[in-house]
């Protein structure tokens, strides 16, 4: 079995966070290793704090994974603050051969801040020109970008952005578009483009879309996908685990992506 490293926040109710990136890359059928970067203490209705932990400590954690796991590809979600976004650019420009997908998380579903300006300033500088794939949601792209995305035509324009930012391939989701169609917009340096879209799944909110979708497509990068069917493999699973979701107790529902053994093994 292929491995990934998973890097972010952990969400004590496993809604979302490294809990469901490791959940996740399960279902892909990839390993998924787990690093802290802060302690997001929060509900799918509440958001009571996040508290990021020593740099060292996280640099402890990721160097000893690297070292003996055999680790393809890396997820980033919340990363808490500039000093971990920093060190964390350090350790993938050691690490070239490491596909760092970045899910750009500043705040929760619940509007709490899981990364400070500064360290969406670092992100930006220093860990999107390094990524494979960057996912953000309409507003991570705007806030990244300048541009006042709200449309395809915008999200084109602000994964283009990103691309000559550096970024190999962008996915911009489009979850928040006013629309009963949901669209997420392809952007890569090859000149590629290409736009995903469905019906909207009239389920009622659901936790963790984000941080799932980021780590399937770290998992079929781990896997040796090319970045293209790697987005494709990861929204097939993604839209499954969304109309299977299911509550536990209030608030949004979960995402359930059923039997790992129903994953197909080849590209």
């Amino acid at each position: 079995m292929t491995a990934m490293l998973a890097i972010g926040g952990l969400d004590p109710t496993g809604g979302a966070g490294i809990v469901r990136d490791a959940m996740a890359a399960r279902f892909a059928g990839v390993h998924c290793a787990v690093v802290m970067t802060t302690f997001a203490i929060q509900s799918g209705r509440r958001f009571v704090g996040s508290y990021p932990l020593s740099p060292h400590l996280v640099r402890r954690a990721i160097e000893t994974v690297l070292a003996d796991t055999p680790v393809k590809a890396v997820k980033l979600g919340a990363l808490g603050n500039a000093k971990i976004a920093g060190m964390i650019a350090d350790i993938a420009q050691n690490n070239p051969d490491l596909q760092l997908v970045v899910d750009p998380v500043f705040r929760s579903t619940t509007q709490g801040t899981l990364l400070s300006e500064k360290g969406v300033a670092a992100l930006k500088t220093h860990l999107i020109p390094q990524a494979a794939m960057v996912t953000p949601n309409l507003i991570e792209a705007t806030a990244l970008t300048g541009i006042d995305v709200a449309t395809v035509t915008d999200m084109r324009s602000a994964g283009e952005y990103l691309v000559g930012a550096g970024a190999t391939a962008v996915l911009v989701k489009g979850g928040h578009l006013a629309s009963d169609m949901v669209a997420d917009v392809y952007v890569d340096a090859e000149g590629r483009f290409e736009v995903f879209e469905d019906r909207r799944a009239m389920v009622g909110e659901v936790r963790g879309t984000g941080c799932a979708l980021a780590s399937l497509i770290a998992a079929f990068l781990a896997r040796a996908y090319p970045l293209l069917s790697a987005v494709t493999a990861a929204r097939g699973i993604l839209k499954d685990a969304i109309l299977n979701s299911h509550h536990l107790g209030p608030g949004p529902r979960y995402l359930n992506f059923g039997s790992p053994a129903q994953v197909k093994t080849s590209c």
